[in-house]
């Protein structure tokens, strides 16, 4: 018969077993609920015991138990105890103990007899820590479980087994039979995580390999716990959550709280894969669902509903703002069927953008809110000269965007250009320039001997200290500009891009004057590579104009003048490109598009000539670009040159016209071009001797371009530069330092040097 019993004191049983024990001829007399007895001989009760479902009864089995112990994996070695238990979760006999015999966690008991089907399993040992394994390197970790035997006697020790161990022995003392605690507690453990769905399999029975939805709940409740806690850190973190969940199958908000913010800072995705490449250490290729999926990001009590499905699409109002100078305030209305964000829940995975120094301010101020499927973005007032276009987004919990809206605003022209990397990167440009240009005005005023000379005149020899850096400045100009535009975005580079063009241009042009063929150093050329044979003179002035006619329109059509700050360099006016553009063009002979570059320039009127021949002010009225110079003339002094002076002129109006004359006069203008040659020498109160206007020009230049040099190259293009100064036809180049011949296999002389390496 099976009997129910509601109400009995366990101190009743005790004395009537005692008393049974002593008489024989006592009876157990049981009262049922529906007022009829029943009387068994005490000689016939072998035991008495209660419970509040219908009774049990086991055959004595025998089980083979073994599975695997994880948090991570456990170690080789850790130790695994079983105790057998009676219904109560009383430990019946002896504990069992092995180890773990493999770096997976695996371990087995023998064969071994049990009463009851039920068992405890302890855990402890050093593991794997997918988040950070040195932090729990030395850390012995203890995890426990029951289990029922009858479900599987394979059975794993993990992270659920343990959380829920304290609730199952609550729920079994409390009168819950000890099944139905195992399933309760497991619930009430995966509801609290939005996983209840999976609770149709016993957590005994999942291992973290296993590469299906249960193995991604177990990992993705289990991952949380590790992140950035040390050794003693994670044991109490584990052991307060275990007793919190205990009394009722949940945990306080506090504890919550504290989880969420830990599993929102996880990159989950990088962690999984620790954990992939960890098995193949052992041997063993598993696979990790995307444990993004397994979590309840916006606690509607489901875990995975709320992920962005692109097949469904969010619909937005408005797509694009075009905001103005002043700013403004935009609404966008959204649709979408799952919670959208303003940034990512778990910000772990978020996408990071690629790390670099900017160069430039383009930053939008906003702000923005959303709520209720509302977005609110508010433009403030531009305080950049040049503003990105900005994308805010709206995303899924786990980082999908949904929704993005673009927005744009009109720059500041007032407003900050360069960042302080900015400054620091044009600042050093701006000394290699000024560097650069000092010694080729230097040298074109000692070889054309518009200045005392008796260090660097022709015939000039290979080993000439002064070739060096004649030939090694503008390049360094040149690798710190490629450098730029090779190793960030060229959308992050793009408004310093005219900048660098320009005054590479500018280096390239007056290594050409200098040197004829020269290596051409390609943008994406690697910066350590310095074996790079000469391009022909020819090829190297096709693409300065190439390269110059891609930024000239970009440019600033204002006055420069003097350089006072970074901003003036990065942003170089658009007279400064025509000027250089111009000697380019009457470099390769092509004087007609020389002429029209140059007369853009007379047309502007942003300039006046001033009766000074040389020496010209920084804040002079006739110069079209200086900058503040490098001091690096050397301690050797030549007539005319302040080698001390604070700024180095580039280019001056004077320059311009003068260049005007020579078109002229080479496309058969002559009266138009001594227009242009009066206007400079009256001005400056100069006569001159020729009666031609190519000579007539050589006398002026002679006396006013000491000071920023391209005289040589006026000479040079003009044919002049024999006669004039004595020349030889392999002297209207200057030798390739023989440095650059040791160092570059792929360098060649130029004729007439015959210097062997």
């Amino acid at each position: 018969m099976k009997v129910k019993v509601f109400s009995m004191m366990i101190g009743l049983v005790a004395v009537a077993q005692l008393v049974m024990a002593q008489s024989p001829s006592y009876k157990m007399n049981v009262k049922m609920t529906d007022g009829s007895f029943f009387s068994v001989a005490a000689n016939d009760v072998e035991e008495v015991y209660f419970t509040t479902t219908e009774e049990k009864h086991f055959e004595d089995t025998y089980y083979t138990v073994s599975g695997r112990a994880e948090k991570g994996p456990f170690k080789s070695g850790s130790t695994v105890t079983m105790q057998p238990l009676d219904l109560k979760l009383n430990a019946l006999g002896s504990t069992l103990t092995t180890m773990t015999f493999d770096d997976c966690g695996n371990y087995s008991f023998r064969n071994t007899l049990f009463k009851y089907p039920y068992v405890s399993l302890s855990a402890t040992g050093l593991f794997f820590n997918e988040y950070d394994d040195y932090k729990t390197r030395d850390t012995q970790l203890t995890l426990q479980g029951y289990a029922d035997l009858q479900r599987g006697s394979k059975v794993n020790v993990n992270v659920v087994t343990h959380l829920i161990s304290e609730r199952v022995l609550n729920l079994v003392i409390g009168g819950v039979d000890f099944d139905d605690a195992l399933s309760q507690a497991q619930e009430e453990l995966l509801s609290v995580f939005g996983l209840q769905r999976l609770n149709d399999k016993d957590f005994t029975q999942v291992s973290i390999i296993d590469g299906d939805d249960y193995a991604a709940a177990l990992l993705a409740i289990s991952m949380p716990l590790l992140y950035d806690r040390k050794g003693p850190d994670l044991i109490s973190w584990m052991t307060r959550l275990r007793y919190d969940f205990a009394d009722d199958g949940k945990f306080t908000e506090q504890n919550m709280v504290q989880y969420k913010k830990d599993r929102d800072r996880l990159s989950l995705l990088n962690y999984a894969n620790k954990l992939i490449d960890k098995y193949k250490d052992f041997g063993l290729n598993i696979s990790v669902k995307d444990l993004r999926y397994f979590y309840d990001w916006d606690d509607d009590g489901v875990a995975g509903n709320e992920i962005y499905d692109p097949n469904q699409p969010a619909t937005i109002d408005v797509a694009s703002v075009n905001a103005p100078m002043a700013g403004g305030t935009y609404t966008v209305h959204v649709s979408c069927n799952v919670p959208l964000y303003l940034s990512p829940l778990n910000s772990g995975d978020a996408t990071v953008n690629p790390s670099y120094k900017s160069f430039i301010q383009t930053y939008m101020s906003l702000t923005k809110t959303y709520e209720n499927g509302i977005l609110s973005i508010t433009v403030n007032p531009a305080q950049c000269r040049y503003i990105s276009d900005t994308k805010v987004n709206l995303y899924d919990a786990i980082g999908n965007i949904a929704v993005t809206v673009t927005i744009s605003q009109e720059g500041n022209p007032e407003g900050v250009y360069l960042t302080d990397y900015g400054k620091s990167f044009v600042r050093n440009i701006c000394l290699l320039l000024s560097s650069s240009h000092d010694r080729y005005r230097i040298a074109d005023a000692k070889y054309t001997g518009l200045t005392d000379n008796y260090d660097f005149r022709a015939p000039l020899d290979a080993y000439n200290s002064n070739l060096n850096d004649l030939f090694s400045y503008p390049y360094q100009l040149i690798r710190n500009n490629n450098e730029m535009l090779r190793r960030v975005d060229l959308s992050q580079a793009f408004p310093l891009l005219p900048m660098a063009i320009l005054t590479n241009s500018l280096a390239y042009y007056e290594l050409v004057v200098m040197f004829g063929g020269v290596p051409y150093i390609d943008v994406n050329h690697n910066m350590d590579d310095y074996r790079i044979p000469r391009s022909s003179q020819e090829d190297i002035l096709s693409k300065l104009v190439e390269s110059m006619m891609s930024i000239i329109d970009n440019l600033q059509d204002t006055k420069t003048g003097y350089i006072s700050s970074e901003d003036d360099l990065a942003l170089p006016s658009k007279d400064l490109a025509r000027m250089v553009l111009a000697d380019i063009y009457m470099y390769q002979g092509n004087y007609s598009a020389a002429k029209t570059l140059l007369e853009e320039i007379v047309k502007g009127g942003k300039y006046a000539l001033v009766a000074e021949q040389s020496g010209l002010g920084e804040n002079c009225s006739e110069v079209i670009w200086s900058m503040p110079t490098s001091n690096s003339g050397g301690g050797t002094r030549a007539a005319a040159i302040d080698y001390n002076s604070p700024y180095t002129i580039i280019k001056t109006y004077a320059d311009v016209l003068l260049s005007l004359a020579e078109c002229e006069s080479k496309l058969g203008n002559d009266s138009k071009a001594k227009e242009y040659l009066n206007q400079v020498t009256t001005a400056k109160g100069m006569e001159t001797t020729a009666t031609d206007v190519i000579p007539a020009i050589s006398e002026v230049r002679s006396k006013i371009q000491i000071d920023f040099g391209g005289y040589f190259a006026f000479l040079k293009r003009t044919g002049l530069a024999k006669s004039k100064l004595g020349l030889e036809d392999y002297q209207l180049l200057f030798p390739i330092p023989q440095n650059e011949i040791y160092n570059n296999p792929y360098m060649t002389q130029n004729p007439g040097y015959n210097v062997t390496r």
